[in-house]
């Protein structure tokens, strides 16, 4: 389960492997391995969970979501390599 903190760290290394520039990169989500599509970012928020919740999702009382805004298209081949979609 990769957590905010997961999250902030990987960013922060990418900028530190790509430079400054990379903060204004735009965000992509990588969506299905098997058919890979690519989809631009959206609203992030968030959730406070309900009890009943909790353990079926995480043991955090909250939960960072990233919306999806609009599919942007096929997941180009050197993210697919990079991720290990490859076929």
């Amino acid at each position: 389960m990769t957590t905010v903190n997961d999250l902030i760290e990987a960013l922060q290394d990418a900028v530190t492997e790509h430079g400054p520039g990379l903060g204004d990169a735009p965000v992509r989500l990588a969506i299905q391995p098997t058919w890979p599509f690519e989809h631009a970012l959206g609203d992030i928020c968030v959730v406070e969970r309900w009890e009943q919740d909790q353990e079926r999702l995480c043991d955090s009382p909250l939960v960072l979501y990233l919306g999806d805004s609009d599919q942007v298209g096929y997941l180009p081949g050197d993210a697919r390599e990079v991720l290990g979609w490859q076929p």
